[in-house]
């Protein structure tokens, strides 16, 4: 059996069988989108500005010592629970009734929920 090879942008086929005589890396659009970018972001590292605290907690987040799931936990904590999340528990309970709160994916949601998002499914499961 032959195998096909890959088209590669050295290959003399590229450009006819794809209409194309030019790099994809150098077409205006890419280079265009990253001048903006450096003007937009003047002297600046970076076009978002963060406090010092800030940096300072993503720095220490980044340390080795530092596993990904306790900076994923640092990173998430002290934002609103997430609608999707709030849905997903209501629709369980709709679906499966109140056993459906001791099954092991609804107790994980729940256990990322925060006092608001708790008082909103109470009322949610509520009605009917």
């Amino acid at each position: 059996m032959n195998a096909v090879s890959p088209i590669t942008a050295a290959d003399p086929m590229r450009d006819e069988l794809f209409g194309v005589d030019i790099d994809p890396w150098d077409a205006p659009g890419w280079r265009e989108a990253a001048n903006e970018y450096r003007k937009a972001r003047g002297k600046n590292v970076s076009v978002v500005s963060l406090a010092p605290e800030g940096i300072a907690r993503l720095r220490r987040l980044m340390d080795d010592g530092v596993s990904h799931e306790r900076a994923w936990f640092e990173l998430g904590r002290g934002r609103p629970t997430p609608e999707v999340t709030i849905q997903a528990i209501v629709f369980a309970v709709r679906e499966r009734g109140m056993a459906a709160l001791k099954k092991p994916a609804t107790t994980r949601r729940l256990s990322h929920c925060d006092a608001a998002a708790i008082t909103e499914i109470g009322k949610r499961i509520g009605r009917k």
